[in-house]
């Protein structure tokens, strides 16, 4: 992620509406790994057996990071019957790995960006 100074400086030829978007975009990021850092901080210790997976490599060549449904649970402050039904609706992107769900990390953060502007709307 850029540096809100690095932001700033490259946004300057914006028109002034949508750089102060761009700059609201970039703080609501910043607050949401922030929330994120401090929840898995929380939970240190506290992670089940279970760690990440990485996937196999997609046809980009990127690894997918995938989480058990019991970490993802505890970083967003849900059940995991909860989780679980997030990924049947398609809140949540996933993949049944031997019968369980692992969820994708990448998922995980925009449902923490999602909830984060959700409450600055409100």
């Amino acid at each position: 992620m850029l540096k809100r100074e690095e932001v700033v400086r490259r946004s300057q030829g914006l028109p002034p509406d949508l750089r102060s978007k761009l700059l609201d975009d970039w703080d609501a990021m910043a607050e949401a790994a922030r929330v994120y850092r401090e929840r898995c901080e929380e939970h240190r210790g506290e992670w089940p057996a279970e760690r990440p997976a990485v996937s196999d490599p997609g046809p980009d060549g990127v690894h997918a990071v995938l989480w058990p449904v019991r970490m993802v649970a505890m970083v967003i402050g849900r059940t995991e019957s909860r989780v679980r039904q997030m990924l049947r609706w398609g809140d949540l992107e996933g993949v049944k790995v031997d019968g369980r769900w692992m969820v994708s990390e990448d998922s995980v953060g925009d449902y923490g960006m999602k909830q984060l502007l959700a409450r600055q709307a409100a």
